[in-house]
């Protein structure tokens, strides 16, 4: 019966159809997932790197045993209390703080040094594509392939090279203000800086990519910026290093958003072949152009570096997680799961706020609790699609539906007779 056929048809058409949709929301909740943890692990490891070397009250203490027996000769005072077994050790702060004990400030150093490691990408790919059973390919003809298709966009090897090198400026300025002020300011307010790029992103693809202007954001975008400005006075308007790292921080996520329009710009979609090539050669410029800055900083003290007590294993951690987020960054170029990687983004924040509370000791009240939730509604609102009140409509009608209505009163039953009494 042709008629049963095309039900039939239709039939697979649609389960076909559900099932990509379950895969895509598969791995957009698995994406979502290794933003999270990718971002967490980079901010705190950072952070890790930044304090490992402070000792826990920087002072010369005297080690008391419950047989009131020196252990270490020290500057420190030993009172005794009412009770005689309870000793009270009163530390005595050490003005001359021994080099040994400096804190490990070299943010240009680990910026470089994940940057570098953009170098992986083009051989990661390579090994994908060559274990692949569908196609293999050499490296040669990867990189024909994928200068080929950048000359059909009308990029010459010279414009390439010159936008590659524009690219890399901006990405490690913007990169080197984000782990900056990771040493000023606490892990969970970097992130939420960091979220608030979603509304910088919006602004500037509305200006320079002509898209669609959405009056809801805008709104979103003055909720972001309510809840910077918060945020730079949360310790006061006389601390300026809490300003300061606030405004690093919005500069960096700013450099970032401009990083993101500008490559969609002047590069437009690319393959993952073509994006991994790029941020090779960005890597590679990067090792051969800017290793003089970091020498220069180092050499006039900028960058406090203690190279015997290096933290490889931070510094290992956070480049690793720095990779997978560049990755998932721009995984939104080749494929669109910009909202699924939005969203472990903005799941981040509260996992590092109990991070930062339960191993900082970081209490979130007042004007930083405010300016936190702000930018958290912000990012929010930025997500809505373009047709949001489309979805509100057809949700009200479908609640309208739901609700029965009461029946209309028959006209041929007789009414019913009030009867008023009067009150004896």
């Amino acid at each position: 019966d042709p008629q049963l056929d095309h039900s039939d048809l239709n039939q697979v058409q649609s389960n076909h159809c559900c099932t990509g949709r379950a895969r895509r929301t598969a791995v957009g909740f698995i994406l979502a997932v290794i933003m999270c943890t990718t971002w967490i692990g980079m901010t705190h490891l950072f952070k890790w790197a930044y304090i490992i070397h402070l000792q826990p009250f920087n002072c010369n203490c005297t080690l008391v045993n419950e047989s009131h027996s020196l252990i270490i000769p020290s500057t420190a005072i030993l009172e005794m209390g009412p009770n005689t077994s309870a000793p009270k050790l009163v530390t005595e702060h050490s003005d001359d703080k021994d080099p040994d004990l400096e804190s490990f400030k070299a943010p240009f150093l680990m910026t470089w040094f994940c940057t570098a490691c953009n170098c992986l990408f083009f051989p990661v790919y390579l090994c994908t594509r060559f274990c692949s059973r569908r196609t293999r390919i050499t490296a040669r003809r990867s990189i024909l392939e994928a200068m080929r298709r950048f000359r059909e966009k009308g990029l010459s090897i010279i414009h390439f090279l010159t936008r590659s090198i524009f690219f890399l400026v901006l990405w490690v300025g913007t990169n080197y203000m984000l782990i900056y002020t990771i040493d000023k300011l606490d892990a969970t307010a970097v992130m939420a800086l960091q979220t608030s790029r979603t509304s910088f992103v919006y602004l500037l693809s509305w200006v320079i990519l002509h898209e669609q202007f959405v009056g809801i954001r805008i709104v979103a975008v003055i909720l972001c910026n309510t809840g910077i400005a918060l945020l730079a006075y949360m310790d006061g308007v006389a601390k300026t290093s809490t300003l300061g790292g606030v405004v690093m921080a919005s500069a960096a996520s700013a450099g970032l958003s401009v990083h993101k329009v500008l490559f969609k710009k002047l590069i437009g979609r690319v393959t993952i072949g073509q994006l991994s090539i790029f941020l090779t050669l960005v890597g590679l410029l990067n090792i051969l152009l800017l290793w003089p800055i970091g020498l220069t900083l180092y050499l006039l003290e900028s960058e406090k570096i203690i190279w015997n007590r290096l933290p490889y294993g931070q510094l290992a951690g956070s480049a690793a997680f720095f990779i997978t987020g560049n990755v998932l960054g721009n995984f939104d170029i080749a494929h669109n799961y910009n909202t699924y990687l939005s969203i472990g983004m903005l799941a981040a924040v509260p996992v590092s706020a109990v991070l930062d509370a339960r191993l900082h000791n970081v209490v979130f009240e007042g004007m930083k609790l405010a300016g936190i939730l702000l930018i958290c509604i912000g990012f929010l609102l930025v997500l809505l699609p373009d047709n949001w009140p489309d979805y509100i409509t057809r949700l009200v009608r479908w609640r309208c539906r739901r609700i029965p209505k009461s029946k209309p009163a028959d006209p041929s039953q007789p009414k019913a007779r009030r009867i008023f009494m009067r009150p004896s």
